[in-house]
């Protein structure tokens, strides 16, 4: 990149030659107002001359007295200057750009006078001298200005840039700042702008640790709220099960799936605090997981005005992570179960091939969502029909389970009619053997 005094240099050198070819364009607009001026005058004086003389010279044309009519007319000449005056009997137009003046009285007429300016004369070199004179003069004035001008720049204005662009080039990064000490020779102002560098990168660096330290706060808040959101079904239904005295093998199943979950929940955390990479993708069968999720809710429900039932095909695969997918569907299912709870219903779980994809569609009769939240749906924070759980609404499951299916290269949509029911289709790209 060119220093500062290079770019000031080029800028002086153009403004030079700008300033040049306007003396030239003035010197040579003087010159043809000049030429024009004196050509008008001249023209002007002729045409009164001419007509101051006219009867005498009608006179001499008349009588055919050529020579005193050409020696009249030289008088003339003489009295105007600048200008030649031809008198011509024929009307043979003539060469050239000089005027004619026709010589005509009543009907008759007597030939013309040709009128030829002398261009060499017009020009006037007095004045041109003058001119000359004055334009060298103004560029001398210009020369001295624009010297004047360089060192006056040079020194006041481009020499403290260049100590500020030194003391730019003292540090790579706005971190290092705070630590750099100017350059020497600096002048007591460049220190002055240094030092309020310095206090400004001091305030930008503290700013930033402290934006740093609030992200890592609002990440640690935000994985709270989702392990709170993710633990507390698998921790209810070992609760509920926990109070049974008489524990069937299906009850016991529920209950290690539970612990599972719970387990794998732990394990997510570590996951997500560096401990380990994040979870690898597999190909499963999706069946398992849906049933044991429907389970666990049907022991739930046990008691309450709540259906649950489920529609299987052949086995179907994705590839998917089966935790996190048991989490997709139980937080699904708990969003049927709040919608569903207060008049009781019906949810329906269905498994169905559609082509090239999976899909997973959980379908109930519950409250249904109004459309100004069904078109924020899936926004963290964006909840419905949970007002009456103090530990729920905060909107975490459709938000997870949005973000991990499409992590999945899989799609999520909700529909719903408001009283009538919603329905959640999730389609992962099949991946059977």
């Amino acid at each position: 990149m060119p220093s500062l005094g290079t770019l000031f240099k080029e800028q002086f050198r153009r403004l030079f030659g700008f300033v040049l070819v306007l003396f030239f364009l003035f010197t040579v607009a003087s010159i043809g107002f000049v030429f024009h001026s004196n050509k008008v005058a001249i023209d002007n004086a002729t045409m009164q001359a001419i007509a101051g003389n006219r009867s005498h010279i009608l006179a001499l044309a008349y009588n055919s007295n050529a020579e005193a009519l050409q020696m009249l007319l030289q008088n003339l000449e003489e009295s105007i200057g600048r200008v030649k005056l031809t008198y011509h009997k024929s009307d043979a137009p003539l060469e050239g750009f000089n005027k004619k003046i026709p010589l005509q009285f009543a009907e008759d007429y007597f030939g013309y006078i040709e009128v030829e300016f002398l261009w060499w004369d017009l020009l006037d070199f007095r004045f041109m001298a003058l001119l000359l004179v004055a334009t060298i003069c103004l560029f001398a004035l210009f020369l001295l200005g624009y010297r004047r001008l360089r060192l006056l720049f040079a020194g006041e204005v481009l020499q403290p840039l260049e100590q500020l662009n030194d003391l730019i080039a003292v540090f790579d990064r706005i971190e290092d700042l705070p630590h750099t000490q100017p350059p020497s020779p600096t002048s007591a102002e460049m220190k002055n702008i240094f030092e309020a560098f310095k206090t400004t990168a001091q305030v930008l660096a503290e700013k930033e640790e402290k934006e740093r330290e609030n992200r890592a706060l609002r990440a640690r808040s935000e994985l709270a709220s989702q392990v709170y959101h993710d633990i507390a079904s698998p921790l209810t239904a070992l609760k509920l099960v926990s109070q049974i005295q008489a524990t069937s093998a299906e009850e016991m199943e529920i209950i290690r799936g539970a612990v599972d979950r719970i387990e794998a929940i732990s394990q997510d955390l570590r996951l997500k605090k560096g401990e380990r990479s994040g979870h690898e993708l597999e190909s499963v069968s999706l069946q398992s997981p849906v049933e044991e999720i429907i389970a666990e809710k049907k022991l739930l429900l046990q008691g309450q005005n709540i259906e649950i039932d489920s529609e299987r095909s052949e086995p179907l695969y994705s590839r998917i992570n089966p935790v996190e997918f048991k989490r997709v569907l139980s937080n699904l299912l708990n969003n049927s179960i709040e919608a569903t709870r207060e008049k009781g219903g019906r949810i329906h779980v269905a498994l169905r091939k559609l082509g090239k994809h999976n899909s997973i569609l959980i379908s109930d009769t519950g409250k249904g969502i109004p459309p100004h939240i069904l078109s924020k749906l899936g926004e963290r924070g964006t909840t419905f029909g949970k007002e009456g759980d103090s530990g729920a609404g905060s909107g975490l499951g459709i938000y997870h389970a949005k973000n991990t299916v499409q992590a999945w290269n899989g799609t999520f949509e909700v529909r719903s009619t408001l009283d009538q029911g919603t329905s959640v289709n999730i389609c992962l790209p099949d991946s059977a053997p």
